[in-house]
């Protein structure tokens, strides 16, 4: 009878050295690696930061350039709080200082000829103007047409042709020509008192020295520079005597014009007229 006996294999020592080795090896690796992990948000990581200029004049945030720097994750935060609320100051000052600004606009624009010898007139503000501004003792020559008249369209040329011819010439005194259209001047024309077109005023020193109607187109050159050209060889003598003989004319012209006045400045004007007369009449009957 045979007996077999069975023997365990045991590892030899070498062996059971190695593999402790390998097991350490990698729970060092592990452990190396969950530590390099948690690690890396306490790191300090490249960060690319923008300059911001801010221009107080128009309120501007414009970038200037770039900058590497470390910077911690919890600092971030604070850091671009305060050019924010730098930002927002800036911006209330500059809207406060908008809402301050008054800009003064001119009340009458004057009339422009546009290089031609007669001045197109669009507002009462520019008619009154164009008198009160001529040279002493010059002549200002209108004249009124409307769209609708046959006769002024024939007459617009004539007008302009006279008006360049005496532009050049040497005249006594300096000589301004106007033109007015109805549609756009009904109220103006109505307070002067132009029913019939066209029309032809000459003013000198604000007064009118000389209105009109021209009649047929053949006889505006007759009618309009014959007028003009006697009125540039009156005399100063004989200037006192012709406002002496059209008194009343020239009276009522004033009269239109204050009224024209009146309608530009508006109710205002009136209201101080009033208070003044009614004042001076308090002061007459006071004790």
């Amino acid at each position: 009878m045979t007996i077999q006996t069975t023997t365990e294999c045991q590892p030899s020592p070498k062996m059971t050295s190695s593999r402790r080795n390998l097991s350490s090896k990698f729970l060092l690796i592990s452990i190396a690696s969950s530590l390099l992990s948690s690690s890396r948000a306490f790191v300090n990581q490249p960060r690319t930061t923008q300059v911001h200029l801010f221009d107080r004049s128009f309120g501007i945030v414009s970038t200037a350039g770039t900058s590497t720097s470390s910077l911690f994750l919890s600092s971030s935060v604070t850091e671009d709080r305060p050019v924010q609320n730098t930002n927002n100051n800036n911006n209330n000052e500059i809207e406060e200082e908008n809402r301050n600004v008054i800009v003064k606009l001119p009340v009458v624009i004057p009339p422009s000829n546009n290089g031609q010898p007669v001045m197109a007139i669009h507002t009462t503000q520019q008619f009154l103007h164009l008198l009160e501004t001529a040279p002493t003792n010059g002549l200002v020559v209108i004249k009124y047409h409307a769209k609708f008249c046959k006769v002024c369209a024939r007459v617009i040329i004539k007008f302009k042709k006279m008006a360049h011819t005496m532009e050049n010439e040497q005249t006594p005194v300096p000589i301004q020509f106007a033109d007015v259209e109805l549609t756009a001047n009904a109220k103006m024309c109505a307070t002067l008192g132009i029913k019939k077109f066209p029309f032809l005023q000459i003013y000198r020193n604000t007064e009118c020295i000389a209105s009109f109607g021209t009649g047929p187109a053949h006889n505006f050159q007759r009618a309009v520079g014959g007028t003009i050209k006697d009125r540039l060889a009156t005399t100063e003598e004989e200037w006192e005597v012709m406002r002496a003989d059209l008194k009343e004319e020239i009276e009522g012209g004033q009269e239109e014009l204050r009224l024209l006045r009146l309608d530009v400045e508006g109710p205002v004007e009136v209201e101080e007229e009033f208070s003044e007369v009614d004042g001076k009449i308090s002061n007459e009957f006071t004790p």
